[in-house]
């Protein structure tokens, strides 16, 4: 079932749990309570409380079933959860009902589901919900549940609880009816349950009880260490053993710890072999902390020493049990233990001093044995990380083998509960212990990492984002989570997260956006780092997979320009990319790196990217692919900083046509962007760079997609027409002038345009939107809302214009009517009738007017009949035959309309139908036939030329 049916069945559930508490009785009916069964009264005749307790304990009976395990192994993990909690909830609040709640909550505690094996997620949830709901309905106080109280405990058991709570255990009943453990909680004496459990309280009312935050212990100094370590020696050798006992229970964990850790170097050769070998069948050892600390002996004078035992010899184990807290925790050592620590601390001659090899083996076996403990509450592994940090730290205690056992534990306990936090304490104390003398007088590390000991900070955090990678998924935040929170970010670390980057670019990219995404975080929450953070995304922004490099500029762009402080580095970079994309060929494709290196200025450092490669290889880019990558940047910086355009526009003047494409291609998208900022593209047009006319064009016709451009754009593009005679600007302006205008430039673009430009031309002043190929010309549609002159209008001008004066050739203008003949969803029959119609009317008939209309005879056959019976009479009656060219066009019209025409050809005079005749093969039958049919009347001549009896 997917997401949405299982909040269904989960909110289903909760919903039964408040019909069930709402329709059964409760011995305690809160004023929170709003409704209850036992609350209706017996002459309800609509509500019976019977019938309503019976459908609870039906449902309850039905929900209890789905934890079985034929049933529950269908279920998702969250529902589970949800089914324990309700169960555990009514069976603390409803007793009477326990009997159906408590068997389905033991025997899932009882079955196999929370095997020891277990890792997921939800399984942990689980068990750690049954083992709070079998707590809390153990400690409650209002049931009387003798019978369950033993099998409660025993599910807890099986659970693995360590932490066993006094409350848990079977009570003892007094006369009075309370077991006596409650009765000495109230009383507020801890009740200890382990050497360093805290103590808990439980409340009267028998709620859960409220954990004690977690203690923090201060690291023991070197004094009390000392001091510590003197009253320990001075019980060890009068063998008050139980005082030992008794100060070592009262001590915190961390001095406890910081006492083992010390005492680790003077262990005795045999002790130390068997802690570090754990053979099998070893004796165990009587209170081997004692004799850890009894190995521990200090030389002093005389006197010093008797004086010594006589005050041990008169403490008594309340009072080591108090100096023992004094001590560990951070107090002045009371007067009767108050000693000057010895200058010397040795070993007396009965215990041999372990080699340096036996040390680090022995600080393995204890970091080893660490590591396999697991602890449940937090002050524990609290402990437990300070004694492996300590153990890390020490180069005689393990060497370098703890650090990698100590970062292999925190990797693979990353997302379990503290492994995260382990490495960031780990990485903190190496900072402050190696690095720290560097940050206090310097202000900073050492460049080039040159200590010894800061190389070691650097190749564990290395080491850590490397592991990360490997264990993690490229969707986990972990990595940025560490580096933003280790005291010291190195240039390494840096290298590693470039590297991830790249880890997986051919494939999803998952990988490419953790590691953009890092460097991210460090550019921005870094400064130390933040130079060599902005390298590798400025780098990448050139990479030539364009997925890679579509999110380093995204991120670049969006995230990183907008910074004040990074935005001038970014934008040197750009351009210096973009001024490699104007090098020749054989430069920007690497045949000579040291001219490259010349010809690039603004500080950019191009290093061997994959990009430059001398060898030919199959998959080697081509030149187009090199300057797109090179490109690109700019151009998305243009969005953030738009006078940038023109800078752009003077690349463009001087690179390839095959350059100026690639550039002309993503032209449309930035022009989007920023068409609302006019003032750029009026800077641009009055600073336009010589052979930049196309950018500018392209710039133009992106805006005029949209909308028709601003009286500002159009009196500039004018402006620069009238100033340079170059009509290429025009096009995109059209909509926006007048059709005086726009027809005093149309003889200009007609002659100098070519045929794209000239059809974006005629659609952009009929109010269409330009074309990106002539391909589409029949797909243009006009929008007159938007025009500045009427489509029969224009083709009336181009057969009237004054050719001569416009030193316009004939061919260009046919070409023109062509275009307009061709845009079949703008010239429309009814236009083209109406053009036709005013063109016959003119006193002198256009050169073109015959080729126009048999031209409207192929695009528009449904005009037939119009110019048979409109067109061709005018023309007799204006005596075409005059005009040679319109007389050959009028003959060729008549033949295509006959047999319609044949009325119109005996209208001619006689010599003018004898020439027809003569043209025209089989026209004079053709024509007599039609003359005997409709009984024409005709002349002697006509009846002669036709063969017909006068």
């Amino acid at each position: 079932m997917g997401k949405d049916g299982q909040s269904l069945q989960m909110h289903a559930i909760k919903f039964c749990e408040v019909i069930i508490v709402a329709y059964t009785s409760s011995k305690k009916q809160g004023k929170d309570e709003d409704f209850v069964a036992s609350r209706i009264s017996a002459k309800n005749s609509l509500l019976k409380q019977a019938d309503l307790q019976e459908e609870a304990i039906q449902m309850l009976t039905r929900l209890s079933e789905l934890l079985k395990a034929e049933h529950r192994q269908n279920l998702p993990g969250p529902v589970v959860i949800v089914l324990i909690n309700l169960l555990s909830g009514v069976a603390k609040n409803r007793a009477e009902l326990e009997h159906l709640c408590l068997p389905a909550l033991i025997e899932l505690a009882n079955s196999d589901m929370f095997n020891e094996t277990s890792s997921s997620s939800q399984i942990a949830s689980a068990k750690h919900a049954l083992k709070t709901g079998l707590d809390l309905i153990a400690r409650s106080k209002v049931h009387e549940h003798a019978y369950w109280h033993p099998k409660i405990l025993e599910a807890l058991n099986k659970l693995g609880d360590a932490e066993g709570d006094t409350d848990r255990r079977e009570p003892t009943r007094t006369a009075s009816g309370r077991d006596a453990g409650t009765r000495e909680k109230r009383k507020g004496e801890p009740t200890q349950t382990g050497e360093h459990q805290d103590v808990k309280k439980t409340k009267v009312d028998g709620a859960a009880p409220t954990p004690e935050p977690a203690k923090v212990y201060p690291r023991t100094d070197q004094v009390q260490l000392e001091q510590i370590l003197i009253l320990l020696a001075g019980l060890a050798k009068g063998n008050e053993f139980g005082k030992i006992n008794t100060f070592i229970d009262n001590m915190s964990p961390v001095a406890f710890a910081d006492v083992v850790i010390h005492n680790m170097r003077y262990l005795t050769s045999t002790l130390a072999a068997a802690v570090a070998t754990g053979r099998a069948g070893e004796p165990a050892v009587a209170n081997p902390l004692s004799q850890l600390v009894a190995a521990q002996t200090i030389e002093e004078a005389p006197d010093e020493a008797a004086q010594m035992e006589e005050d041990v010899e008169a403490v008594d184990a309340e009072a080591v049990a108090t100096d023992a807290k004094a001590l560990s925790g951070g107090k002045e050592m009371p007067t009767t233990f108050v000693m000057e620590p010895p200058d010397v601390l040795h070993t007396p001659d009965y215990v041999s001093h372990l080699t340096p090899e036996d040390i680090a083996a022995l600080g393995r076996a204890a970091v080893s044995r660490i590591v396999g403990v697991q602890f449940r509450d937090k002050n524990s592994e609290f402990l437990k990380h300070g004694i492996l940090i300590d153990l890390a730290l020490d180069e005689e205690v393990g060497g370098e083998g703890n650090a990698q056992v100590v970062l292999e534990y925190a990797l693979g306990d990353w997302h379990g509960r503290y492994g995260h936090e382990l490495l960031v304490r780990w990485l903190s104390a190496l900072f402050l212990k190696f690095c720290g003398e560097d940050f206090k007088n310097d202000g900073k590390l050492l460049e080039g990492n040159e200590r010894l000991n800061a190389v070691k900070y650097d190749a564990i955090l290395s080491a850590a984002c490397e592991g990360l990678r490997e264990r993690l998924s490229p969707k986990d935040k972990a990595l940025s989570q560490l580096l933003m929170e280790v005291p010291w970010v190195t240039k390494s670390a840096v290298d590693v997260v470039a590297d991830i980057c790249q880890f997986d670019k051919q494939n999803a990219g998952g990988w490419s956006v953790l590691g953009l995404t890092v460097l991210r975080d460090l550019i921005l929450s870094r400064p130390p780092v933040r130079e060599d953070a902005l390298n590798y995304v400025l780098e990448f922004t050139a990479d030539l997979d364009p997925a890679m490099r579509s999110r380093a500029i995204r991120l670049t762009v969006n995230i990183l320009f907008p910074e004040d402080h990074l935005k001038d580095q970014i934008e040197v970079f750009a351009q210096s990319l973009l001024k490699t994309a104007e090098l020749k060929e054989e430069i920007i494709m690497g045949s000579s790196a040291e001219a490259d290196a010349d010809a690039v200025e603004g500080g950019w450092d191009k290093e061997d990217d994959g990009i430059l490669g001398e060898e030919e290889e199959p998959g080697k880019p081509t030149l187009l692919d090199v300057v797109e990558s090179r490109i690109s940047l700019f151009m998305a910086l243009c969005t953030k900083k738009h006078s940038l355009l023109l800078r752009l526009a003077e690349s463009f003047s001087k690179v390839d046509s095959q350059r100026q494409e690639i550039i002309g291609k993503n032209v449309p998208g930035l022009v989007r962007t920023i068409s609302d900022d006019v003032e750029v593209f009026l800077q641009l047009l009055e600073e336009l760079p010589d052979g930049a006319e196309d950018f500018a064009s392209r710039c133009l016709y992106c805006l005029a997609e949209v909308k028709p451009l601003a009286p500002p754009l159009t009196h500039a593009v004018v402006a620069h027409y009238e100033r340079t005679d170059d009509p290429q600007l025009l096009p995109p302006a059209c909509s926006s002038t007048t059709k005086k205008e726009f027809l005093g430039f149309l003889p200009a673009i007609v002659r100098e345009l070519d045929p794209l430009a000239i059809n974006n031309a005629l659609i952009i002043a009929m109010g269409g939107k330009p074309l990106a190929s002539l391909d589409l010309v029949e797909d243009a549609a006009a929008f007159p809302a938007r025009a500045c002159i009427d489509p029969p209008e224009i083709l009336i001008f181009l057969h009237m214009v004054d050719l001569e004066k416009h030193q316009l050739p004939l061919k260009k203008v046919v070409e023109a009517c062509n275009y307009c003949f061709a845009l079949k969803g703008i010239f429309k029959p009814e236009l083209l009738a109406i053009a036709i119609q005013r063109l016959s009317d003119e006193r002198a008939l256009p050169l073109l007017l015959m080729r126009t209309v048999i031209q409207t005879l192929s695009v528009a056959p449904t005009l037939k009949r119009f110019i048979v019976n409109d067109i061709l009479p005018k023309l007799v009656n204006k005596q075409v035959w005059k005009a040679p060219q319109l007389w050959q066009g009028f003959v060729r019209c008549c033949q295509q309309t006959a047999p319609e025409s044949y009325p119109i050809l005996l209208q001619l005079p006689a010599p003018q139908l004898g020439e027809v005749l003569e043209k025209v093969a089989n026209l004079k039958s053709a024509l007599a036939g039609h003359a005997r049919k409709a009984r024409v009347g005709l002349s002697a001549a006509h009846r002669d030329l036709l063969g017909l009896d006068r």
